[in-house]
């Protein structure tokens, strides 16, 4: 089966699913709209996220074609599922954008829908992966607030369903807690670094769109990494979220105005997320990061987000394998929370031969 063949194939089969409702490129407006109304809004399902992940992967993958769709029930839209496929001569694979698949953002809390469609959704899931003759079925459940501590109906669903879970952890801030509660979390060390640093540099937060303050930050960041990682695109999705609102930019300065260090986080009306960061690499030996984070937390805290997903958490008995500069980033990390929360990702293998 030729490539343009099986993706026919693989539409005609979305389409005819009972609970499409339309492609994503097919209605933005709509799209944006049901993302808003979830009850809880993960940075990663957010417009300007998928746009982000898009461009990064496909720099990676220029075949990568975008299949997200909207999910109705009863006849009405009622939530939004982000789903690619990468192309290549051997084989076509489902995924999140390059990431492990996740479940359906969907708007209602009604109990009864939500299993009828998640169980319906696994089966749906499960035929599209042997269209595609994929050995393995696997699919993330992101956290999606307090409610994410009960086994919802997805999560039910895939062990009925037969998959089995594995669970990472990701480092997490209860950001209704007091500020004083917060820091009190903080490694010990932590807390004398941060006090010296804000005497040290000069602070301020990136809230509006400002191209020579962004250059600057790019230009620090590839000279920390010591070469482009990414497109130029990839820094005007982020940009752009700051014009819009849904990211910041907290920068350190020294007495010269030079720009030393800055880290860039992106947020919902629930939820904030450590995406990117970059800091003089000839100063390593200051207080740099520690600064930018307690920051930041602040920043999450006055716009009155609740959780905020610093990141991974990585173990021994995890399936991943991290990097040197993960485990690193993740030590470090982990200085300002010990509070963990879970990340199930449900495995299911299939009758498929490649």
């Amino acid at each position: 089966m030729s490539d343009f063949s099986e993706i026919q194939k693989i539409i005609a089969f979305i389409r005819s699913w009972k609970f499409f409702f339309n492609f994503k490129n097919e209605n933005l407006e709509l799209w944006s709209d049901l993302f808003l109304k979830a009850p809880y809004q993960p940075v990663a399902y957010s417009d300007l996220a998928l746009d982000f992940q898009y461009l990064y992967q496909k720099e990676k993958e220029p075949s990568i074609i975008d299949m997200s769709f909207i999910i109705k029930d009863m006849g009405k839209p009622i939530g939004i599922w982000p789903l690619s496929i990468c192309t290549s001569e051997k084989t076509n694979k489902l995924n999140f954008y390059g990431l492990t698949l996740q479940i359906p953002l969907l708007i209602t809390t009604e109990l009864r829908v939500l299993e009828r469609i998640a169980n319906e959704f696994y089966l749906f899931l499960e035929r599209l992966l042997n269209i595609l003759k994929e050995k393995e079925f696997l699919i993330s459940l992101p956290f999606r607030g307090k409610l994410f501590y009960v086994v919802d109906p997805w999560h039910k669903a895939a062990l009925d369903f037969g998959a089995k879970p594995e669970i990472n952890y990701d480092l997490y801030i209860d950001l209704n807690l007091d500020i004083e509660e917060i820091r009190s979390q903080f490694r010990k060390s932590y807390k004398p670094l941060i006090s010296k640093g804000l005497n040290l540099w000069n602070t301020f937060v990136l809230t509006d769109r400002d191209e020579l303050v962004w250059e600057e930050y790019r230009q620090l960041h590839i000279s920390a990494a010591g070469r482009v990682t990414r497109c130029k695109e990839t820094w005007d999705v982020q940009l752009k979220s700051i014009e819009s609102k849904k990211g910041f930019l907290v920068c350190l300065r020294d007495e010269e105005d030079t720009l030393v260090g800055a880290g860039f986080f992106m947020f919902t009306k629930h939820e904030a997320r450590y995406d990117t960061a970059a800091y003089n690499r000839d100063l390593f030996d200051k207080p740099l990061g520690h600064v930018v984070q307690y920051i930041a937390i602040q920043e999450f805290k006055k716009r009155g987000i609740s959780s905020y997903i610093v990141g991974s958490r990585p173990y021994d008995f995890d399936s991943v394998q991290y990097t040197e500069k993960e485990l690193s980033i993740s030590k470090f990390k982990s200085g300002f929370t010990s509070s963990l929360i879970p990340r199930f990702i449900f495995k299911k293998s299939l009758l498929n031969e490649k």
